[in-house]
């Protein structure tokens, strides 16, 4: 690979970047917003990211890596967050959300949007059996046959 910056004077570089940029570091930009912990990851999410890091982290510590210092920071910090990850993980296992309470107007707001697709008689319930996704969408359909 080609050298662009010596290991040496990364922190450096980042930091002057960092102290003497033209804009703010913009601290403030959701100061009006919901706190940040309000945004979360979901479980599955979650695992993802676990098996991401894990990834990262045998590329970046095998084969040409082994003798880059900068792989060498990149596997640290990847294990410090992994460790993290798996204790969110853990939290999550053991204080699962709660499941929403079923909305009752749900399928009724649904048809009722479907119904405001329509083009003439597009959704036709012989036309729409014909297509032969009428197992997907059969719930939309009243007894009678309309949407």
């Amino acid at each position: 690979g080609m050298t662009v910056i010596e290991d040496e004077a990364v922190d450096c570089v980042w930091h002057a970047t960092w102290a003497d940029a033209p804009e703010p570091s913009n601290d403030n930009r959701d100061i009006k917003s919901l706190p940040r912990t309000a945004y979360n990851f979901t479980i599955d999410q979650m695992h993802v990211i676990e098996d991401k890091l894990e990834e990262y982290i045998q590329k970046y510590s095998s084969g040409d890596w082994t003798s880059s210092t900068v792989a060498a920071d990149l596997v640290e910090n990847f294990q410090n967050y992994l460790v993290d990850v798996r204790d969110e993980i853990a939290l999550m296992v053991a204080n699962p959300q709660p499941t929403a309470a079923p909305y009752a107007n749900y399928n009724l707001e649904i048809k009722e949007w479907y119904n405001s697709l329509g083009k003439g008689d597009r959704y036709n319930k012989a036309a729409i059996q014909a297509m032969g996704i009428w197992d997907e969408v059969k719930h939309f359909y009243d007894d009678d046959g309309t949407v």
